[in-house]
C-alpha cells in the first residue's frame, strides 16, 4: 500500500494564523523521509514529527480530522526554506531543473516561500497592505 502526504500552508497575518493553500504533492518517499522520517529512513528529517500546531487553523484541522492520517507535523518558515534548498539540491542537477515551487508546493503571493521578503509595514508589497508575520507548512501522511 502506498503513502501520500497531505499539505496545508498557513500564514500569520495580524497575529492570526490563516489557511493559505493545500498543494497536491506527488508521492516521493525521499521527500517524505526529509519532511518527517516517513517511508525513507535514510534521510534525516528536518524536524521530528510534532503533531498539529496548537493554534492550527480551523480549515486545516477540519481536513485533518476527516483524513484519518498519521505522523502529523509542521515546518516553520526557516524549515520550509531548508526543505526547498534540499529539494532543489537533491532532485536538480544532471540537466534537470528542480524547483520546490514548480514541482508542487506552489508560491507565496506569486514568489518563493521566503515570507521575510514581504514588508511588515502599512505600505505593504506593491501597494497591497499586508502584515505578513510568518508562514508554516502543516502536513500528515496516509497509509
Amino acid at each position: 500500500m502506498g503513502c501520500d502526504v497531505h499539505c496545508h500552508f498557513e500564514i500569520k497575518v495580524d497575529d492570526e494564523w490563516l489557511h493559505y493553500s493545500a498543494p497536491k504533492i506527488d508521492r516521493n518517499y525521499r521527500l517524505f523521509g526529509k519532511m518527517a522520517g516517513v517511508r525513507d529512513q535514510n534521510e534525516t528529517p528536518i524536524a521530528p514529527p510534532r503533531g498539529l500546531p496548537a493554534d492550527v487553523t480551523k480549515t486545516t484541522k477540519l481536513v485533518s480530522d476527516y483524513d484519518c492520517g498519521h505522523t502529523h507535523s509542521w515546518l516553520d518558515a526557516d524549515e520550509i526554506g531548508e526543505l526547498a534548498r534540499w529539494y532543489e539540491d537533491t532532485f536538480g542537477g544532471k540537466g534537470h531543473y528542480a524547483s520546490f515551487e514548480h514541482d508542487g508546493f506552489g508560491y507565496l503571493f506569486g514568489n518563493s516561500w521566503d515570507y521575510k521578503k514581504y514588508p511588515k509595514s502599512d505600505g505593504g508589497y506593491d501597494g497591497v497592505p499586508i502584515a505578513l508575520q510568518d508562514a508554516r507548512l502543516v502536513f500528515w501522511f496516509d497509509s
